[in-house]
């Protein structure tokens, strides 16, 4: 056997990884990315966290409906006659009796000998209700001097001198005695005008009034 002399053994030298190990690495690498992508979008898919935990609860606030107050009767209503082709014939002093809470009292027109409307003496007279200030006008209930008795009801921000030009809020044709007018939506005004278009008959032609005007509000919050 051959022998140096010195009684040391040479260094073996370790080997270099190979490419192919490499590659191998690289491959596995992109499999766990690719998995932790799939994991992600089935999570986000049923709704869950990206790391599959339940998502919390959202924490904002349910909007609270705005309550709408109740109808209140307006208290402290003034009556006074509207007339604009009477020449003042027609009483003005019994205008208040139809605003007294008595519909055992009330207001009456004189007789006429030709019915109300384009072929009478007059196309309409009645009473202008003021209403203390501006109110949402949700209804207007009348009493009436006798039936049938046709009407209309009339909304003004001013005082009013005939009914030329005001807006017409409800009406009524051939009532009975009593009548319940409920405007489609509350019109705000300080003003109203209950103007009668029809008289019922009597004898020896044609008188009517009111005995009672009772007007709902819908108060602001």
């Amino acid at each position: 056997m051959d022998s140096t002399g010195s009684g040391v053994l040479p260094a073996v030298q370790e080997p270099v990884p190979g490419r192919r190990s490499q590659r191998v690495g690289i491959v596995i690498a992109l499999l766990l990315v690719i998995l932790v992508a799939a994991v992600v979008a089935y999570n986000l898919g049923r709704g869950r966290t990206p790391l599959g935990a339940e998502p919390e609860p959202s924490t904002t606030p349910t909007p609270t409906a705005t309550a709408v107050p109740d109808p209140v009767a307006v208290e402290g209503l003034t009556a006074t006659l509207l007339d604009p082709q009477g020449g003042g014939s027609e009483d003005d002093g019994e205008a208040p009796l139809a605003v007294d809470g008595d519909p055992a009292t009330g207001w009456s027109t004189l007789t006429y000998f030709q019915q109300l409307g384009p072929g009478g003496l007059k196309t309409g007279l009645g009473l202008a209700i003021d209403l203390g200030e501006e109110r949402d006008v949700a209804e207007v209930d009348l009493a009436f001097d006798g039936a049938p008795t046709s009407a209309t009801v009339f909304a003004s921000d001013t005082p009013p001198t005939g009914v030329d030009g005001l807006t017409a809020v409800a009406s009524v044709d051939d009532a009975g005695q009593e009548a319940g007018l409920e405007l489609e939506d509350p019109v705000r005004a300080r003003y109203l005008v209950v103007w009668l278009t029809a008289l019922p008959p009597v004898d020896g032609g044609f008188s009517g009034g009111l005995r009672e005007i009772a007007v709902t509000e819908v108060p602001r919050a």
